[in-house]
């Protein structure tokens, strides 16, 4: 398939690509709401967002709730950013899978994205 990611065929009005890290090139996520902290691991990464598999689901967790973010991408320290969960699907055994928005990270933060994206692309 090259160099476009799934979701970019599947939603061709998608402005943004999207890439999978890799075992070697991992992304963990730190999801903080009211009474949760959860630790995960990136499906995918886009400038704009991020997808993470979820196996206990969530549960009490609302579509468009703004959540605190930890993120840590490969080589670089770890970064705070804020996120709306913009959706929910059932992955069958991985869980479900959320969308998160990003709707607060700095300049900085979103060109070590934009840096691994451009990486994870060329691979």
């Amino acid at each position: 398939m090259g160099r476009f990611s799934v979701a970019a065929w599947l939603r061709p009005n998608r402005s943004d690509l999207r890439v999978r890290p890799t075992q070697v090139a991992p992304v963990e996520v730190q999801i903080m709401g009211p009474g949760r902290l959860d630790v995960l691991r990136a499906r995918n990464v886009s400038e704009t967002g991020i997808g993470v598999y979820v196996p206990h689901g969530f549960e009490g967790c609302d579509l468009d709730e703004e959540v605190g973010l930890v993120l840590s991408f490969p080589g670089q320290r770890a970064f705070l950013a804020r996120g709306i969960i913009k959706h929910r699907t059932d992955g069958g055994h991985e869980g479900h899978h959320f969308g998160l928005h990003f709707t607060k990270i700095s300049r900085a933060h979103r060109a070590i994205i934009r840096a691994f994206v451009s990486a994870m692309q060329g691979r």
